[in-house]
C-alpha cells in the first residue's frame, strides 16, 4: 500500500526531492485537468500547474497536517487559476486536453463540441460556482 500524501509530504518538508517527485506524479494529471477546465487554455493550465507545485514546495513549512494535503494543493491550484483569470478575460475556447493526435477525427470533433458547450455553460455561472463544479465533477475529467 502506498504511503499517504501526508506521510510523503513530511518527507518533502524534511528535504526529500524524491518525495516531492512522488507527489508531482500523483497529482500532475488531475491538477492539469482542473486547471484546463478553469482556464480553457492548455498553455495557461500547464503554467498554473507548474506554479502550483512551485508554491507547494516553497510553502512546505506552512502546511498544517490537520488538513488533507490534496485540499491544500487544490486551494493553491485554484488560487493560481483565479490569478490567471483575473489577468485576462473573457474565457477563451476550451482546448482538448489530449490533443488532436490522441484520438480519431470523429471523437476529437465530438469532444471539441462538448467542450465548447461545457465552457459556454461554465461561463454563465460565477467564478466560485465554476470552481466548485469543476472540482466536484471528477476534478475536471467529467466523472462524478
Amino acid at each position: 500500500m502506498p504511503e499517504s500524501d501526508e506521510t510523503v509530504f513530511r518527507k518533502v518538508q524534511a528535504g526529500s526531492h524524491e518525495a516531492f517527485a512522488v507527489l508531482v506524479e500523483r497529482y500532475q494529471r488531475r491538477a492539469f485537468a482542473v486547471a484546463l477546465r478553469l482556464l480553457g487554455s492548455r498553455p495557461e493550465a500547464e503554467d498554473a500547474v507548474q506554479q502550483t507545485f512551485l508554491r507547494l514546495y516553497e510553502n512546505r513549512a506552512a502546511y498544517r497536517p490537520r488538513f488533507r494535503l490534496n485540499t491544500w494543493l487544490y486551494r493553491i491550484l485554484v488560487n493560481a487559476c483565479v490569478d490567471e483569470l483575473r489577468r485576462r478575460w473573457p474565457v477563451v475556447p476550451l482546448e482538448d486536453a489530449e490533443g488532436p493526435a490522441a484520438e480519431g477525427p470523429d471523437r476529437a470533433a465530438s469532444r471539441r463540441e462538448r467542450d465548447r458547450h461545457l465552457q459556454a455553460a461554465l461561463a454563465t455561472v460565477s467564478l466560485e460556482a465554476r470552481i466548485v463544479l469543476t472540482l466536484y465533477y471528477g476534478e475536471g475529467e467529467g466523472r462524478p
